[in-house]
């Protein structure tokens, strides 16, 4: 039984995909910190303009609170010779409540993001969602819900969809040591990942 999607762009259908997500935080940590996880988004097919939100099944864990950002990207050029631009991020979300949360994104002047949806099959508008954990180091990590399985499966035919989105690969990684969300990622530095994690934008 598939869901109607609430918002614009989904990573997937949480109605169709097993995610795995624990409310009360993990207690290895999911995200690498200093890591940038990014999640290609793709049009759910819900109407309405584009607010500048992004939201998750968010756990922020337990104890030492954590320092955790939350983003979106665009894609130009390729999948291996491209460029992520980041369209706007977060302030730190790593003591907010647990639960699915919907969160402003603001650009680099500080302002409320306003972009336009890209067009079917523009090879240059494929937007990721990214999560950046710049610390963590509570008792139970934060958790992002995630479907690894999916992930795993889409290695092949569907990271490369070619449904539009420009051949841009579904999930992917970068970085090592980041504590704030990068202005730019170039595709040809970015690294596969079996970590998928569930986002929507509005």
């Amino acid at each position: 039984m598939t869901q109607n999607p609430y918002a614009r762009f989904e990573t997937f259908d949480l109605g169709l995909i097993p995610v795995t997500y624990t409310a009360a935080g993990l207690g290895a940590a999911k995200y690498t910190p200093g890591v940038l996880y990014l999640a290609r988004l793709d049009d759910g097919g819900a109407g309405g303009a584009l607010n500048g939100f992004i939201s998750c099944l968010w756990s922020k864990g337990s104890g030492t609170v954590g320092t955790v950002f939350f983003g979106a990207y665009a894609a130009t050029g390729t999948a291996t010779a491209g460029t992520l631009y980041l369209l706007g991020g977060t302030a730190n979300v790593g003591g907010v409540a647990t639960g699915n949360i919907r969160t402003a994104m603001l650009n680099a002047q500080g302002t409320a993001v306003n972009f336009q949806s890209p067009g079917p099959g523009n090879p240059q508008g494929s937007i990721y969602g990214a999560i950046l954990v710049a610390t963590d180091s509570g008792t139970n990590h934060v958790d992002v819900a995630t479907s690894t399985a999916f992930a795993v499966a889409g290695t092949n035919a569907n990271n490369s969809d070619l449904t539009g989105n420009g051949g841009f690969p579904r999930c992917v990684s970068s970085g090592t040591t980041q504590t704030v969300l990068p202005a730019t990622v170039a595709m040809s530095g970015v690294a596969a990942t079996t970590l998928l994690p569930w986002f929507a934008v509005d």
